[in-house]
């Protein structure tokens, strides 16, 4: 199997007040924000937007209750296979629960092709909101699927956004049911297996128990394969952009280089 690398950079752009939350909006990532998320207070959330489509994210707007949307977050595009860290900050729960609305400009050669996708999403207890080709994977702060209400004031009724893979999706797997992970995208998916079509050139089909969602980005500690020499060594993303990534490897050497010489444990 090969190596990833690759990390993106940003700064934060807007502030937007929406029914008595703040919501922060970065145009970038740092280092320094997009570290894996933590369990974090209401008062202070932090989550990654990772953008698994060829496409690139245009627009990303919420909608609180009674309110209208909001601008645009995004002051750069989300290229496709990236990704963007952005915060929301409310002073009390409630506040937590909003539509999200993301468009996909899936166009080539100055053609637009446009596709939106429109999610309830609690930014409380929120750490990555997965773009797929057609609708939004959420995880929460503790690794899990988030779960959301889908009918509004029946607090009963909570669904899983959590859906099974399918193909375009950007994921990592867990080649012949090793104890790493390697980037790939999916090509073909049945009810128990997710056949994948790894960076570095090779495919396998796997039970989806070896297979979760792409989550590397800015701080992840991954392993890469220094040079293509065959020797692997530790570091962290210092940047990331599709399927190019920098690492700053733990003896202080850095390179840049592609997901498909990296992995992850």
């Amino acid at each position: 199997m090969g190596n990833l690398g690759t990390c993106r950079r940003g700064i934060v752009a807007s502030l937007i007040r929406l029914s008595g939350a703040a919501v922060f909006a970065g145009c970038g990532i740092t280092s320094a924000l997009v570290q894996p998320v933590q369990a974090q207070t209401v008062a202070d959330k932090r989550f990654v937007v990772s953008n698994h489509t060829p496409g690139a994210i245009i627009d990303f707007r919420v909608l609180a209750p009674g309110r209208r949307w909001s601008e645009n977050w995004l002051k750069i595009p989300i290229p496709g296979r990236g990704g963007r860290n952005l915060a929301f900050n409310a002073d009390r729960p409630s506040n937590c629960m909003m539509t999200a609305r993301v468009i996909i400009d899936f166009g080539s050669r100055g053609m637009s092709n446009e596709r939106v996708i429109e999610e309830p999403v609690n930014f409380c207890g929120l750490a990555v909101i997965n773009v797929l080709n057609d609708r939004l994977r959420l995880e929460s702060d503790t690794g899990a699927p988030q779960y959301v209400p889908r009918v509004p004031n029946r607090q009963a009724e909570f669904e899983p956004v959590s859906e099974p893979y399918r193909p375009g999706d950007w994921v990592l797997g867990r080649w012949r049911n090793g104890e790493h992970w390697y980037p790939g995208i999916v090509e073909s998916a049945a009810r128990a297996t997710v056949t994948i079509r790894y960076d570095d050139g090779d495919r396998e089909t796997a039970h989806v128990s070896r297979v979760r969602s792409y989550t590397w980005s800015v701080g992840t500690r991954i392993e890469c394969n220094w040079k293509g020499s065959g020797t692997w060594h530790s570091g962290r993303i210092t940047s990331l952009n599709g399927d190019m990534l920098n690492i700053d490897y733990d003896d202080a050497d850095r390179e840049r280089t592609r997901t498909g010489k990296c992995r992850s444990r």
